[in-house]
């Protein structure tokens, strides 16, 4: 089977059809299925392996079906059967085809297509050159789709790009249409940010654009196709498309970057710039490219665009901006058939070689059915007539066009009538006007005022006579114009004929030509049949004459080189003939220019007559230049026929020496000359057809050029009526003006109006004239294109005589390859065949062997039974044995899935306590006692059930576990209402301690659950339960002492109780007062700056709010007292209070809380007061630790709520008219302002440390060097860098908390060492120097010290040099803070302490390479291909049992519902060497020991869910079915535990993925996008992988299914409590194997690590193996498999010339000189992804660090020049004399 046939598995396009809504169908069954036969015959027919453009008439229809059915989905159920990867000339048209529907279909194409963005990027993949299908069609499907293939991907790439861009931006159409004139900068009115993404989404669009466009010419010049072939017509065609859109996307992106420069910096938008330059460039090669072929000139007008693009920095650019136009023609109509019954043309002459699939199932609903004969014949008759309505639209659109200009002349002429006309009719409103006005004028005015009018008259008359003989001179010159335009029409007239008569000729001449064109190609084809014929006699006598062969060859060389000079010579010609048309051009431009200031200097009428004078003139002086010009082409024209002459003599000589060459070659060359000789005769032919055929262009040019200075001309003329018409007017205005002051105007005026109406009629007569001469010119244009239409269908017969020849010769050809293709198919089906019995053979061989080893497996075990059961014979026992195991392990699951969801409960519940809303919530002691004793029972019933479960009692197991989720749910209402009750207790610290005591008695009823999972002899569980009760009863009895003690007093003593708690009340508010006004006295004294101003702000609240109660409280028992006095009569006040002794008891309540809630308020304002501090190191335990606003808020509202209960119970016995009622509900609203009043200080006091915060971190500070990342590598770096000059400026930026990386904060330390040599004079032996004085008696080296230890050895060695500076918790990088200036690095800003950092050289010591990510330095990740540098063991690895798992055991991949399992990858691997992004897993390297005094528990972690280490369980139980371990693997075998390198005590270990483990503790599959991703995307892939190494061992410890034997050597293992006990003694650096890598113009590569030692620019020695963990894991054959694991030793590579050490070159640390020059990378350093293996571990990144920090510090001593130009041997000098060993052996190199 061929690849090519396969379909994809990723994407189903199916399902993806079937997801497009059924917009419109048909009413009749009979219509839907004869419309669906028609699509799909059009469909077949564009979308064929035919290499030939697609025809237009089957894409219109359908075009026409997408509108008819208002959407795609028709079309893509048709795209389902054809098979698009079958054959990319297929592919390709179908990209074409879905092209042209998305621009011109219904607007819902766009829509419907847009989910089916993925299925172009699989086929884009799939014909990709990096793609790993290989042809197996033969040597010509290979060409094709090596040819094609490209095309097709950039294609698929460029329909993403449109997808995705219409997804996002719906306001514009499918052909890039935004509404009437295309303003795109109106669609987003003033939304900058809209208008930035659309400036990306537009260059990105024309970016895919421009890539298909350059694909197109490559594949054009590969395969040395033109455009007037059909395989070079089938690729341009879709650019025609390209060429429409492009010309609108740069037309918009122009528009944009106006828009955003009037709004937004040029720094901003030089990025936006820069691409759309680049894109100019390619843009305008794109159209100069498009424009000289002749294929796109009967179709499409190409766009020119300028010599530069605008000037975005000059706002008034924009006005010269001109957009580019693509204008398509307008094809000629295909002639429709004769018999036809459908729309489109089913009898197609194309053949395809396709095979599609024509079964059952399309048409959807089956073949059309026949209806009667009398509905055919009506639909043929309907059909018919509908195809000469279209010809006959087809004429009148061709006639309409030919008298188009006519008809404008016209209607400007008519125009020009109606305003004369108008003009008129205002003139004879105005005069009747005139006419009342005056008569009314005469009975009012004087005769005063009639002696000045007559003087106004006389005056005016004057004026008018002058106007009159203007007119009259007016006249005269506009009947010499006209006389001139009849002229110029005779001339356009005589010219037109002329034109048309070169135009038979023209045709005449082509069509002899071509009559004598086919006859020599037949006769061609005859000698070539000969020559054919004669080949196969002569090849046997070619060999003897190679040598001569070579020897002429020498000969003929020289020859064609002084061919090629003459040719060169021959082409300066033609490009200095080419500067001169461009001066002709230039000429005529300047004559055009002057024609206009021709025109425009025309200022007055007297002087007319000169100035046109004068243009005839200059008119004359530049017809003579034009003629001087012309000859000066001839001349030129002469010299180029006299080197054409000279190069007809050379190859004449070519000529007499092949004849030389054919005398000695005999008959073989002489038959070869022949042909060859023929073939040029027919080449002169063509070229004398296409000289001819300039020739006759130039001449229509000719006429085109007097037919455009003719209608100049015209224009000028017309111009010059227009100004006359004007100063008629004006002379008209005038007249006017006197018939306002005149009467006496009245005969005068009389006389101009029928001087008018005849001029008016006379210009009636004169277009009536037209109107015939036009009617005349379009019955002779008729009878021109008549003549025209006869040539044409000469020509047409004459094409279909010539088309009929190549498809005979088609036909033949296509029968040869048919035949061939069927022997090469059934060659290939043989080989098929015998492949497939091979693959058979093979598979029985190994079911073979297989069998025989379950045989042998089955008679081991048959032995095994026979000596276990040898004296038993009942198997009934075994199986109600495996019965009972099986009941016991489901009820120990459902007993452990039962117990872990109520321990998950009860965290749940202890976090709830954990949440602010809780100060809020408010809960008595009577509930929290009601719990308390359920708790109690329901731990005695659990416990009694619990010790009958254990003697055998199976009926307990399910009562137990209801039990125990009643207990559970108790003990969540214990911890979240005993926290709530802790809010109202009066003594805070018993509050705090009641709240503890409920979470010490949830946590203790989790470790008594967590004891029930897993059951055990040596734990007491009675004793458990029983210390739980204890301490249940113990919670009992304190609650007990909470309960309101109101009911206790007797009646007796309420009468004394209310006023002494109304007393009470008053003297805590005095006390708390006088507290506050000592806080601000002492914050006054001892605080200043913003601390005192916030103090001052809170204690001055807080003391109006105390003041204000105080008031309350005295009006309250001043309300008391009258109550007591209105309501007691002649009892006594305690009698009273006695007989309302309710009434009494909420008073009471309510004046306690008022007293207790102000005690609180003190206290957390002294806490406040005591936490609060503005400096940088404690900023955030202000805004979130003890002393934050929100606890003050919150005690602000609990007092103004116990003020309004106290207020409500002394409102209930008041009177409605009480004064002293009045006023407690006045002292009411201001302790209600009050507390508002704290409430907005406490919110403004936050706002303000926060703006402080900002401004004190807002700090910009330079430096010499910054080191970003202190890792080791950063630290050594800063150290050498200081060595060199005390007086640099250094400073080492951490984003996090932690300094020394790996080494401290991810538990490694310097463990990764080969040759402890290497590391001598380094920073490193410092480091392990500085290590011994921490310990006693050591002698050897400590590589793996406690963190602690160091870290602090860390500090010593900065603490060395007082100019490096550190600082840590930064934050990471902002990645658009970074600003550059040309290649330097002039600043950076730090995401949490918002500080930016300067410096002249930067040294990014980072695990993940941010710096160099966001500096534009060029980086990758993953793998390489092998083709890339040439590695062997670059790229997607083979299958191997390294670090995977057992062959013979395969561990299934599927869980039981079919889906895959947790932590497998879906995606498919690429082909072995191929490259890809994945990277090798990630993890957390524990610490961990067997010293019980060192131990700490390991955790649970957040996100546990046992159901994700299927896979591990099923590991561990083919290890123990294989024999491996039997009884189960022991811990240290799934992962490696290493002992602390060096560490004295011995007794701590590193917790390391093992190669001798499959499913270990590296994390794999789980760091997709880390590098590329964001600070959040980073912390969710670290959150993920912590859960996975911790959930690993949380799942060994307490899965009942792991074997005792794992679970138990995982037992003896913890924690280390002494490292990291503020991160729960977990490390907090994620261990990030590999992060981005830098790409220089030397990538260091494997090559380089294996190809010896000696280098010239070495700067550090490596001494690591090729370490690759586990890569992927993936599904192979529904089976788990690990992939790109390896652990090689340098020296046993093939081919290594290295022994135990390598050499580092500096050039691993420099990015690209074009793109960052102050930039060093120790850590992410340029190597391949096999180079970075062997030394991406620490000790090398202190090596390299340590080198980085002299270029620096060089860098700077030389004057800043680039860290590319520092001399190395300075920096080698400089390491060898800190003792760095740069060769080994020592003295090797020497």
């Amino acid at each position: 089977m061929s690849v090519y046939n396969r379909r994809s598995s990723v994407v189903n396009l199916n399902q993806l059809v079937t997801n497009i809504p059924v917009r419109r169908k048909a009413a009749d069954q009979v219509e839907r299925d004869k419309f669906e036969w028609s699509q799909w015959q059009s469909a077949t027919k564009a979308i064929n392996n035919i290499e030939s453009p697609a025809k237009e008439k089957h894409v219109r229809n359908l075009i026409l079906g997408t509108f008819r059915l208002e959407g795609a989905r028709l079309f893509w159920s048709m795209m389902i059967r054809l098979q698009l990867e079958s054959h990319p000339i297929v592919c390709w048209k179908f990209c074409y085809v879905i092209h042209r529907l998305l621009r011109d279909g219904h607007k819902n194409v766009v829509n419907d297509s847009v989910p089916l963005a993925p299925y172009f990027e699989q086929l884009g993949k799939f014909w990709s050159p990096l793609s790993n299908l290989e042809s197996s069609g033969g040597s010509q499907m290979s060409a094709l789709r090596q040819s094609y293939g490209i095309m097709t991907y950039r294609y698929c790439r460029l329909m993403i790009s449109k997808l995705t861009f219409h997804e996002r931006n719906p306001v514009f159409l499918g052909n890039l249409s935004i509404g009437e004139h295309n303003d795109i900068r109106r669609i987003f009115t003033d939304n900058l940010d809209a208008y930035f993404q659309l400036c990306i989404e537009l260059l990105d669009y024309m970016e895919e654009l421009l890539g298909l466009a350059e694909s197109v010419f490559t594949s054009l010049d590969q395969s040395r196709a033109n455009s007037m072939t059909t395989a070079g017509q089938c690729r341009l065609h879709p650019l025609i498309i390209c060429i429409q859109d492009s010309s609108l996307l740069y037309d918009y992106i122009v528009k944009v970057l106006f828009k955003l420069h009037d709004s937004l910096p040029g720094e901003t938008l030089q990025g936006h710039r820069q691409r759309l330059n680049d894109q100019f460039r390619r843009l305008k090669r794109f159209y100069e490219q498009s424009s000289t072929l002749q294929y796109f000139k009967d179709l499409i007008k190409v766009p020119i665009l300028p010599d530069s693009p605008p000037n975005f920095k000059l706002k008034d650019d924009i006005k010269n901006y001109q957009p580019p136009v693509a204008i398509v023609h307008t094809p000629p109509p295909e002639p429709a058939p004769a018999n036809d019954g459908i729309l489109i043309d089913t009898s197609d002459d194309t053949v395809s070689t396709l095979s599609f699939p024509m079964n059952d199932d399309w048409p959807p609903n089956g073949h059309v059915v026949d209806r009667s004969k009398e509905i055919a014949d009506l639909e043929q008759r309907l059909l018919n007539c509908d195809a000469m309505l279209r010809e006959n639209r087809t004429q009148t659109d061709e006639l309409h066009r030919l008298i188009a200009a006519k008809d404008t002349e016209l209607i400007t002429e008519r125009n020009h009538r109606l305003q004369l006309e108008e003009q008129l009719r205002q003139q004879l409103d105005n005069q009747r006007r005139m006419e009342e006005m005056h008569a009314l004028e005469k009975k009012a005015n004087s005769e005063e005022k009639f002696n000045k009018l007559l003087e106004a008259y006389n005056k005016l008359r004057e004026e008018h006579i002058v106007v009159l003989r203007r007119e009259g001179e007016i006249k005269k010159q506009l009947a010499n114009l006209n006389q001139e335009y009849i002229q110029l029409k005779a001339t356009y007239k005589n010219i037109g004929d002329e034109f048309n008569q070169l135009k038979i000729d023209y045709e005449q001449l082509k069509t002899k030509k071509n009559e004598e064109f086919n006859q020599e190609i037949i006769q061609l084809r005859q000698t070539n049949d000969e020559v054919f014929m004669n080949m196969n006699n002569i090849k046997s006598e070619r060999d003897r004459f190679e040598k001569e062969i070579e020897d002429n060859r020498i000969r003929l060389n020289d020859s064609n080189n002084q061919r090629q000079n003459l040719e060169k010579a021959l082409r300066e010609q033609t490009e200095r003939t080419a500067t001169l048309s461009h001066t002709i051009e230039t000429l005529t431009r300047e004559i055009n220019e002057k024609k206009q200031v021709l025109q425009h200097e025309m200022t007055s009428f007297e002087n007319q007559s000169k100035i046109l004078a004068d243009r005839e003139t200059k008119q004359h002086e530049l017809e003579t230049t034009l003629t001087q010009m012309s000859r000066l082409i001839n001349e030129h024209e002469n010299t180029a026929t006299i080197n054409e002459k000279k190069l007809e003599e050379l190859q004449l000589t070519n000529k007499t020496l092949e004849t030389t060459l054919q005398n000695k070659t005999n008959e073989f060359n002489n038959i070869i000359n022949n042909v060859q000789q023929k073939l040029n005769d027919v080449e002169q032919k063509n070229n004398n057809l296409l000289t001819t055929t300039d020739q006759l262009k130039i001449i229509n040019s000719t006429n085109d050029a007097k037919l455009i200075e003719s209608n100049g001309i015209i224009t000028e003329l017309q111009h010059t009526n227009k100004q006359l018409e004007k100063q008629l007017e004006q002379s008209n205005r005038e007249k006017e003006e006197f018939q306002k002051e005149m009467i006496e105007f009245k005969k005068l005026m009389e006389m101009r109006e029928s001087e008018l109406q005849e001029r008016l009629s006379a210009l009636t007569n004169e277009r009536n004239d037209f109107q015939i001469a036009t009617v005349t010119t379009t019955e002779r244009i008729k009878q021109i294109e008549h003549a025209k239409q006869s040539a044409e269908d000469r020509y047409k017969a004459l094409e279909n005589e010539k088309s009929s020849i190549n498809n005979q010769l088609q036909s033949e050809k296509s029968e040869f390859e048919k035949r061939l293709n069927e022997a090469e198919t059934e060659r290939f089906d043989l080989l098929d065949k015998n492949r497939e019995h091979e693959e058979s053979l093979m598979d029985l061989i190994h079911e073979k062997e297989e069998l025989e080893h379950k045989v042998l497996d089955l008679e081991a075990t048959a032995r095994e039974w026979a000596q276990k059961f040898v004296n038993t014979t009942d198997n009934q026992k075994l199986m109600q044995s495996n019965h009972a195991n099986l009941i016991n392990n489901l009820k120990q699951q459902y007993k452990y899935s039962i117990l872990t969801f109520c321990i998950n409960q009860m965290h749940d519940g202890i976090e709830r306590t954990k949440d602010i809303d809780l100060l809020n919530c408010k809960s008595g002691a009577e509930y929290l006692l009601s719990k308390l004793r359920m708790a109690v029972t329901s731990t005695k019933t659990t416990q009694d059930l619990w010790n009958k479960q254990a003697s055998g009692d199976e009926s307990t197991t399910f009562p137990f576990l209801n039990e125990c989720i009643a207990l559970a749910n108790c003990m969540v209402d214990i911890v979240v209402h005993g926290k709530a009750t802790s809010n109202l207790v009066q003594d805070i610290d018993q509050g705090v301690i009641l709240a503890d005591n409920c979470r010490d008695v949830t946590l203790l009823c989790i470790d008594l659950y967590s004891n029930y999972q897993t059951p055990s002899t040596s734990i007491d569980y009675d004793k458990q339960s029983n210390d739980l009760m204890r301490r249940l009863n113990s919670l009992i009895d304190k609650t007990t002492t909470l309960l309101p003690k109101v009911s206790d007093i007797s009646k007796e003593e309420l009468g004394d109780l209310v006023e002494k708690e109304l007393q009470l009340t008053h003297e805590t508010i005095d006390e708390a007062v006088r507290q506050l006004e000592a806080m601000m006295a002492k914050s006054r004294e001892q605080d200043t700056g913003i601390k005192c101003e916030v103090n001052g702000q809170i204690l001055d609240s807080c003391g109006k709010l105390m003041q204000t109660i105080k008031v309350l409280i005295i009006k309250a028992r001043d309300l008391q007292k009258e109550i007591v006095g209105q309501g007691r009569g002649t009892a006594s006040a305690r009698e009273f209070y006695t007989k309302n002794h309710k009434w009494t008891e909420g008073l009471v309540s309510a004046a306690k809380n008022v007293g207790v809630n102000a005690k609180v308020l003190i206290k957390k304002t002294y806490r406040f007061l005591d936490d609060n501090n503005v400096d940088l190191d404690s900023a955030d335990r202000l805004l979130g630790g003890a002393g934050k606003f929100e606890e003050i808020i919150a005690c602000s509202q609990e007092i103004a709520a116990s003020t309004a209960q106290l207020v409500a119970a002394s409102n209930v016995k008041a009177d409605r008219e009480s004064r002293n009622r009045e006023a407690l509900t006045h002292a009411s609203k201001a302790v209600n302002a009050s507390t508002a009043q704290v409430v907005a200080t406490a919110k403004n006091c936050a706002s303000i440390i926060e703006e402080k915060i900002f401004v004190i971190c807002s700090i910009s500070t330079a430096y010499d060097i910054v080191v970003y990342g202190a890792t080791p590598g950063g630290i050594a770096a800063a150290i050498t860098a200081a060595r060199i000059s005390s007086s640099f400026s250094i400073v080492i930026i951490e984003p996090t908390s932690y300094i020394g990386g790996m080494s401290t904060a991810g538990g490694i330390g310097l463990r990764d060492l080969g040759l402890e040599i290497t590391t001598v004079g380094s920073v490193a032996q410092d480091w392990v120097n500085n290590n011994y004085k921490y310990y006693k008696n050591v002698t050897n080296p400590i590589y793996q010290p406690d963190m602690n230890v160091s870290r602090q050895s860390f500090l010593d060695l900065l603490s060395m040099y007082p100019n490096i500076q550190l600082i840590t918790g930064t934050g990471p990088l902002i990645d658009k803070s970074i600003q550059m200036n040309s290649t330097r690095i002039v600043q950076v800003t730090t995401f949490d302490d918002r500080r930016t950092w300067k410096a002249s050289v930067w040294i990014d010591a980072s695990y993940e390479g941010d710096l160099v990510r966001y500096s534009g330095a060029s980086y990758t990740w993953g793998r390489e291909s092998r083709n890339q540098y040439n590695e062997s063991y670059a790229g997607v690895q083979p299958y191997t049992t390294f670090a995977n798992f057992i062959p013979n055991y395969p561990v299934n991949a599927t869980l039981d519902n079919g889906t895959l399992a947790p932590y497998i990858s879906p995606d498919k691997l690429g082909q072995v060497g191929s490259a890809d992004l994945n990277m090798m897993g990630y993890s957390y390297r524990l610490c961990i020991t067997p010293n019980q005094k060192k131990q700490a528990p390991f955790v649970k972690p957040k996100n546990y869910d046992p159901n994700n280490f299927v896979i591990l369980q099923r590991y561990i139980d083919s290890l123990m079915t294989s024999g491996k371990y039997p009884t189960g693997p022991p811990f240290d075998k799934l992962v490696d535990v290493l002992i602390y390198r060096g560490y004295p005590s011995g007794d701590k270990f590193d917790m390391c993925d093992s190669f001798g483990s499959a499913f270990t503790s590296d994390a794999i599959n789980l760091n997709r996008n880390y590098v590329n991703g964001t600070t959040q995307d980073r912390l969710h892939i670290a959150e993920i992988v912590s859960d996975y190494v911790l959930g690993m061992i949380w799942y060994i410890l307490t899965s009942p299914f792991v074997p005792e034997v794992t679970r138990n050597s995982l037992q003896k293992y913890c924690l280390c409590n002494d490292q990291w006990p503020e991160n729960k003694h977990i490390p907090p650096q994620l261990y990030v194997r590999e992060g981005l890598r830098l790409i220089n113009e030397n990538v260091f590569t494997q090559n380089h690590v294996v190809s010896g030692l000696c280098r010239n620019d070495t700067i550090a020695l490596g001494s690591w193996v090729h370490d690759i963990h586990v890569v992927t894991r993936t599904v192979n054959e529904s089976y788990v498999n690990n992939e790109g694991a390896m652990f090689k030793s340098i020296a046993h590579i093939n081919g290594s010339k290295s022994g135990p050490a390598f050499e580092i070159p500096y050039s691993i640390l420099l990015p690209k000189r074009n793109e960052v020059t102050n930039l060093l990378v120790p850590v992410c350093h340029a190597a391949s992804h096999v180079a970075y293996a062997a030394t991406r571990v620490e000790p090398h990144f202190m090596l390299l660090g340590g080198a980085a920090g002299y270029a620096a510090a060089y860098s700077i001593l030389n004057g800043n020049i680039d860290v590319q130009t520092v001399n190395i041997s300075r920096i080698q000098e400089t390491l060898l004399r800190d003792g760095v060993l740069l060769h080994y052996p020592v003295g090797h190199c020497d």
